[in-house]
């Protein structure tokens, strides 16, 4: 469609718009001047735009078709990367054999506690033992005094050379044996607290070493028996008498040391097994 513009008079073209037939009565389309910009409201008729549009629309311009970058090939590309390695396959069964271990702190505990108690046995016959006291003990504590480990170090400290003559075979062989036996509450009470130095630090390190405590179970547990038959090798009374005599003085010391030197013996023997955790066997259902 054409008009004038009314201010430079320039002749312009424009298309209508493409509704027609919803434009209100007196729709002025509005189109702005190319040379002198100003805005101008021409009034259309209906006929003309019906005219000029027979389907109602104006006419579409075609569209070129759209193109794209040439793609490039999804495979077949060139690996730059090292390939991955599967995953070595775990063997169940050797997971399963393999044994968990436990710490060795439990068994470390209860060696402590064993040993602790003949240190306090031997600390109790020490300061018991003396005359004095003696006399205002019961009878049941009254053989304690053959349980003193201390007064060993103390002899040591005091006269060693009376220490070292207990083990002169001068006298006899016999006597020799006497000494050493007597000596026994010494060696009980040393090893005793070597054995607690040790298992506190297997506690600490959470180890615990089987053949030394052992070792040590056999020493400390042999001689803590051999002390409760110490006044019958020294008097030779026969071993009916001799038990006679202690059941009438109600010695119940006499088997305090003996019995608690078993009982380290059993203990250590039992920990010689090896610390390994038992799977739970999956019952099926």
């Amino acid at each position: 469609m054409y008009t004038k513009c009314p201010s430079c008079r320039a002749e312009l073209s424009f298309l209508p718009p493409p509704n027609p037939e919803s434009l209100p009565e007196g729709y002025k389309h509005r189109i702005r001047c190319p040379h002198c910009g100003v805005t101008i409201g021409v009034k259309i008729n209906k006929v003309d735009v019906q005219a000029t549009y027979p389907n109602g629309y104006p006419p579409v311009a075609p569209q070129p078709a759209p193109t794209y970058p040439a793609q490039q090939p999804q495979y077949n590309q060139p690996q730059t990367f090292a390939p991955k390695t599967a995953p070595k396959a775990v063997d169940e069964e050797e997971v399963a054999e393999k044994p968990k271990k436990r710490t060795g702190r439990p068994r470390n505990v209860m060696i402590m506690i064993l040993s602790l108690l003949f240190v306090i046995l031997s600390v109790l016959a020490y300061e018991l033992g003396t005359p004095e006291k003696l006399e205002t003990l019961p009878e049941w504590a009254s053989s304690l005094s053959l349980f003193s480990g201390i007064s060993g170090w103390e002899l040591i400290v005091k006269d060693p050379g009376a220490f070292t003559a207990l083990f002169s075979a001068e006298e006899g062989i016999k006597a020799l044996v006497l000494s050493i036996v007597f000596l026994f509450p010494f060696f009980v009470f040393t090893l005793s607290c070597i054995s607690f130095i040790l298992a506190l630090l297997g506690f600490i390190f959470k180890k615990y070493v089987r053949v030394i405590n052992l070792i040590f179970g056999i020493l400390i547990g042999g001689m803590a028996v051999t002390m409760l038959f110490y006044p019958q090798i020294i008097t030779g009374m026969p071993l009916k008498d001799y038990f006679q005599s202690i059941l009438n003085l109600n010695g119940v010391m006499y088997f305090a040391c003996a019995g608690l030197g078993i009982i380290y013996l059993v203990f250590t023997i039992l920990f010689m097994k090896p610390m390994k955790i038992k799977e739970k066997e999956e019952v099926e259902e």
